[in-house]
């Protein structure tokens, strides 16, 4: 039950544990029982480094991440921010099966694809860039506050910032670490992206640090060297800062980098539950005719998104889940590893790190931010669609749209077809494109059964001397089903609403007696049984309006019956249309109804 507990407690509240690093006091302090161990005083050998397993394990995880930050995007086989998706789903008649991502892996995406098609190995490699940075930034802000937090409750013990320090600390850590985040992530709009978590877990997440640095500096102040500094002059923080800060330097590049990992799982866990930069975009994809998809798109590649993105497919496509979730674990052991190796290290040596305080460290720290603005300004959608723009050539453009303009037959299977589809595919390699999923040309021939009608397809609402009332655009207000029983036919007949309680459990006996003879029936779809049309046939009508969404794409008529499942152009049969919603409502507004 303790483990547990303890588990239970450490998802709650991933925090660093502290509890094990030195303290700067502890090192070589015979008047408080402290003693250097052997050889603590001698300098480090390149055998102590070599031999110190954890500090070895973490300095290679972290030197690859650190690669990985740098060069990630220019590796990575694809860019996911302005690379659209990838994969239509479609029948392959070569493998007779219907391709849907999210794909497996494969000699073209390593690592699969996720649910829109996007590479998974691309996206992790331009997520490690927004991850570890947002990790980095988090854990400097953390460091920051809580050395400068903690250092004045301690210099200044039973004072009221003292007071008011440690009772922040209690308010805070009385709220579990994922549950408080997650409220102000929110609060504060996930929308925004990367400064809102920044800002949220940087406020509740500087609580350890800052006991931790307090408890040094009570020790430290009455240190004999403070009485010292004291006695020549030095007053208040000018004591603290160029005393006390220099001896717990060690352990806060430890503190570091365990600070790391625990904000890394703590990334992890909130992107496990959905919480994650920029919060992503709700999108419909369109797979089929009728068929939609609602998801969340990823705006900005990040391992908490894939995560939130990827554990829904756990059981039935783990493939999508496992390498953000992989890469977490790996980059927590490393970050974690290498604060372990140098507490070891600094346990048992007297490493110098005066260094830091040092006026060369000036020109490192102005690098570093120079490095870091650049990452920044190159990080997220906005640069990467900025350029897409400013390369766009509207003049080219227009000479391809003319060119195309001019095959005449641009149908499937007519002359004009062929030449548009050669046309685009030398201007796709050109460009350099990708020629697409298991395939290396641009053209990708199939078997398939094309529809044409006649005559032109016409619906109009006429009165009862055929007068016409009003007529409707084919493509636009209306669309021919050729699924099951969707034929041809020139009909003109009275209409008939049929409509359906929700809460009425749907059976075949319930219309027992329904006469729709030489009737054309309305349905309402997602109200009506998807398959009522047949069952509308048997009854005696003559036609069927099935009312679909508000969109030009809702009432798109079907050409192509690929899907070898499903019956189409059965006999005997009748025109089924899909009309607007505004067509329903001009027929009931002829007896003064509405919907």
């Amino acid at each position: 039950m303790a483990l547990f507990k303890r588990i239970f407690s450490a998802l709650l509240n991933p925090r660093a544990n502290l509890d094990k690093v030195p303290h700067s006091y502890d090192q070589d302090d015979p008047e408080n029982g402290y003693e250097a161990p052997a050889g603590g005083r001698g300098g480090i050998k390149p055998r102590d480094i070599l031999l110190n397993f954890p500090l070895m394990t973490g300095a290679i995880i972290v030197l690859a991440l650190f690669l990985l930050v740098l060069f990630g995007p220019v590796w990575a086989p694809q860019n996911p921010y302005i690379t659209g998706q990838h994969i239509v789903p479609h029948y392959d008649f070569d493998l007779d099966e219907y391709i849907d991502p999210p794909l497996s892996p494969s000699a073209e995406f390593p690592l699969g694809t996720n649910q829109f098609g996007s590479d998974l190995l691309s996206m992790l490699m331009h997520g490690a860039r927004n991850t570890l940075i947002a990790c980095a930034f988090i854990t400097m802000t953390r460091l920051i506050i809580g050395t400068f937090l903690g250092g004045l409750a301690g210099w200044r013990p039973g004072s009221l910032a003292d007071r008011v320090v440690m009772g922040a600390i209690g308010v805070i850590t009385s709220v579990p670490l994922l549950v408080s985040s997650m409220i102000l992530i929110y609060a504060l709009d996930i929308r925004r992206g990367l400064p809102v978590f920044i800002a949220a877990l940087s406020v509740i997440g500087w609580t350890e640090i800052a006991q931790y640095i307090r408890s040094e500096f009570l020790v430290l102040r009455e240190a004999p060297y403070i009485e010292g500094a004291r006695s020549v002059g030095l007053r208040g923080g000018g004591v603290a800062v160029r005393h006390i800060l220099p001896n717990v330097l060690p352990q806060l590049l430890i503190i570091t980098f365990l600070e790391m990992g625990a904000v890394l799982m703590l990334l992890g866990e909130l992107g496990f539950v959905g919480v994650y930069i920029g919060g992503g975009t709700q999108a419909v994809l369109k797979l089929d005719i009728g068929q939609n998809v609602t998801g969340t798109m990823i705006d900005v590649p990040e391992w908490g998104a894939m995560l939130a993105e990827g554990f829904r497919w756990l059981r039935s496509r783990p493939f999508v889940v496992f390498p953000s979730a992989i890469a977490f674990f790996v980059s927590v052991l490393g970050f974690t590893s290498l604060g372990e190796g140098l507490r070891r290290l600094i346990e048992r040596y007297s490493v110098n790190t005066a260094f830091l305080l040092r006026k060369e460290m000036l020109l490192v720290i102005a690098g570093l931010t120079a490095a870091t603005v650049f990452i920044i300004n190159n990080t997220g959608p906005a640069p990467w669609i900025t350029k897409v723009a400013e390369a766009f050539n509207g003049e080219l453009a227009y000479e391809h749209t003319l060119t195309l303009s001019e095959m005449e037959g641009r149908r499937v299977g007519q002359l004009g077809g062929d030449m548009a589809a050669a046309y685009i595919a030398e201007k796709f390699e050109a460009y350099g494109v990708n020629p697409g999923w298991e395939h290396n040309e641009y053209i990708y021939q199939i078997e398939t059964k094309m529809v044409e009608p006649i005559s032109q397809p016409y619906l109009a609402l006429v009165d009862a001397d055929d007068n016409v009332i009003e007529t409707y655009q084919h493509q636009v207000d209306f669309g021919f089903v050729i699924e099951g029983h969707g034929g041809s036919g020139d009909m003109r007949f009275p209409l008939t609403f049929i409509g359906f309680s929700p809460d009425t459990t749907f059976t075949w006996v319930t219309f027992k007696g329904l006469d729709l003879r030489d009737r054309i029936v309305v349905l309402v779809q997602d109200n009506a049984p998807s398959n009522f049309a047949t069952e509308a046939l048997i009854r005696g009508a003559r036609g069927v309006l099935w009312v679909t969404g508000d969109y030009r794409d809702d009432v798109t008529s079907q050409y192509q019956s690929a899907d070898p499942d499903k019956d189409y152009l059965l006999e005997p049969g009748m025109p089924i249309y899909r009309i607007r919603p505004h067509i329903l409502d001009t027929i009931l507004a002829q007896d003064g109804l509405t919907v």
